[in-house]
């Protein structure tokens, strides 16, 4: 997850210049002048985001959470569960994420790359999960045998009903994919997600054996799901079994809880992953600029 970290000072030092009161500028990229009478239009200059501590996210949010990888300039588990996990990238290279900074997403070119990480602490058997993370889907699949579909993530191990696994489906619709979760190579449901976008994909399982399926924030299928998901490594990119179903794209912010989010919680994920600049001026806007007309040395 991302959040807006930038300091606006804007200060205006007065001088005598031909003859009038002028003030210059010269917090932002450029060096401004205005004299009494004048205005000038202030703007923020270009935006970057940081990455901060699980311990920033809502309360609710925090509980239950395993491993949250937002895959800042490295793999590190940044879940506060003690697991520290810590992903092996297998070729896995840094890459611009959905609001276009670099660093702060990985790539995987559907032929040999993929990453690896433990599994320690994540929900076993038929258990109560929710898996949620942001993908970007190039459109292409890999070639060869496996090229009906591309692994995203799984975790287990690959002995009847013991994987966890969530795919990508060649469609015969153009721009689209299905989403498939199986086990013991049974596909128990399919939905639909864009190509060459970012999309949001969620997934949540209770104790009953119920899941649900959310792609941006909207559920998008439900069902019933038995499996027996056994200890082992959690794998992006590419299957733990074979065929390897290489991922040709881009993933982000992968978040794995060991109990089931509500609908309300995981469009909360959703919004909070979408986070948009707050703008706040001494002026009381709240817009990205603002023309001024200043009299006296001010801080905007």
């Amino acid at each position: 997850m991302r959040f807006l970290l930038f300091s606006v000072l804007l200060l205006f030092s007065w001088m005598k210049h031909f003859g009038q009161t002028c003030a210059v500028n010269g917090s932002i990229n450029t060096i401004s002048t205005i004299c009494t009478g004048q205005s000038i239009t202030l703007s923020v200059p270009s935006l970057t985001y940081s990455c901060y501590s699980v311990s920033s996210l809502p309360s609710n949010l925090q509980t239950g959470l395993v491993s949250y990888y937002p895959f800042c300039f490295n793999p590190q588990d940044q879940a506060i569960s003690g697991n520290n996990h810590f992903y092996s990238i297998g070729g896995a290279t840094l890459t611009t994420d959905r609001f276009g900074n670099y660093g702060f997403a990985y790539d995987l070119d559907g032929k040999v790359t993929f990453m690896d990480a433990p599994s320690s602490g994540f929900s076993l058997g038929n258990s109560a999960r929710t898996i949620a993370f942001w993908f970007y889907d190039r459109g292409s699949l890999n070639t060869g045998p496996d090229s009906i579909a591309s692994s995203l993530l799984s975790y287990g191990f690959t002995n009847p009903n013991q994987l966890f696994q969530i795919l990508h489906m060649a469609n015969s619709v153009p721009g689209s994919v299905n989403l498939n979760f199986s086990g013991s190579g049974i596909i128990s449901n399919t939905v639909k997600a864009g190509f060459n976008s970012w999309q949001f994909m969620a997934f949540s399982l209770d104790a009953l054996s119920n899941y649900t399926i959310y792609i941006n924030g909207s559920t998008a299928g439900t069902g019933t799901l038995n499996i027996n998901t056994s200890v082992g490594n959690l794998r992006i990119g590419r299957s733990l079994g074979n065929p390897p179903y290489y991922f040709n794209g881009k993933i982000d912010d992968v978040y794995i809880y060991n109990r089931d989010l509500s609908q309300s919680e995981i469009l909360q994920l959703y919004t909070i992953n979408m986070s948009t600049p707050i703008y706040s001026w001494s002026t009381g806007a709240t817009t990205g600029s603002i023309s001024v007309s200043p009299t006296i040395a001010t801080i905007y």
